[in-house]
């Protein structure tokens, strides 16, 4: 149990413009058919009851009938959004994660693993970004000397500038 509040993410938002397309996208057609349903219960219901004053009979039943109605999807909506964010959560959480990764193996820096959380998704891209920084580990660029790759030495060497120029030089050619 404690393993998982240590695992939990401290932000509500980890990427905000990212987080905020999702949900908008997954959400807009669930809402827009709750709001069709809100507006076609009320309708409804108002039509219900000038039926019922015109035959003059009293339904004491149809307003908490509606009531209960437009809790249930107001409470859908809420839900339908919860879970849009919870689901952005599994995919820009490790999105940020994965983009930092990458520029840290730009910089030349090999010593860390990609890690994500249980349930996260593109889990298949980390650990091919691990599996690339252990090729690179064992294939460095000719020349290039790389942080947290042991030299023939054992020890860790600290100079990335070779790496930098190699990729900078892979980027123009």
């Amino acid at each position: 149990m404690e393993t998982n509040r240590q695992n939990r993410r401290r932000k509500l938002i980890v990427n905000k413009k990212t987080q905020t397309r999702m949900v908008v996208t997954i959400t807009f057609l669930p809402i827009l058919g709750l709001v069709a349903a809100t507006l076609a219960v009320g309708f409804l219901t108002g039509k219900v009851l000038d039926e019922a004053r015109q035959a003059e009979v009293a339904l004491p039943t149809l307003s908490p009938l509606f009531i209960a109605l437009f809790s249930f999807i107001l409470a859908a909506g809420v839900v339908v959004v919860i879970q849009a964010l919870r689901y952005s959560h599994k995919i820009a959480g490790p999105t940020f994660r994965l983009v930092r990764s990458l520029k840290s193996i730009r910089n030349g820096d090999l010593s860390f693993r990609v890690k994500l959380r249980k349930g996260d998704e593109l889990t298949e891209i980390a650990e091919e970004v691990n599996r690339l920084m252990d090729w690179l580990a064992d294939h460095p660029p000719k020349g290039v000397r790389m942080i947290g790759v042991k030299d023939s030495a054992s020890k860790v060497v600290e100079d990335s500038e070779g790496l930098k120029r190699e990729f900078a030089a892979m980027r123009e050619g």
